[in-house]
């Protein structure tokens, strides 16, 4: 099977909407850690800078995120490939889409 372009990829499984989902999926994770230990990372794209220093008392986290973050997109972009190439069924929302991502640990 050829490989599919992004155009339509998107028409087929709501490229747009699944990435403004999994981007707050990942921010609202970021969020509750603010709230429960008073901090204020801005958001995932701000962690890195965080993980230079492995005694940083927030240094556990910031690796956790991280992590889970790249295990996100890449079960997303899988998830995507295999709804594309008929492996598969097409999720009936973006809800259920995300259903099927890791939870973070």
């Amino acid at each position: 099977m050829a490989k599919r372009t992004k155009v339509e990829l998107e028409s087929i499984v709501e490229i747009p909407l699944v990435e403004s989902a999994i981007d707050w999926l990942i921010q609202k994770e970021i969020n509750i850690y603010n709230l429960e230990n008073g901090t204020k990372f801005k958001d995932i794209n701000s962690m890195q800078k965080y993980t230079r220093n492995t005694s940083y008392s927030h240094y556990d986290f910031a690796i956790s995120v991280l992590d889970w973050n790249e295990n996100v997109w890449e079960v997303s972009r899988q998830l995507q490939i295999d709804i594309v190439s008929g492996q598969q069924e097409k999720p009936a929302n973006v809800k259920s889409f995300i259903a099927f991502l890791p939870t973070r640990v």
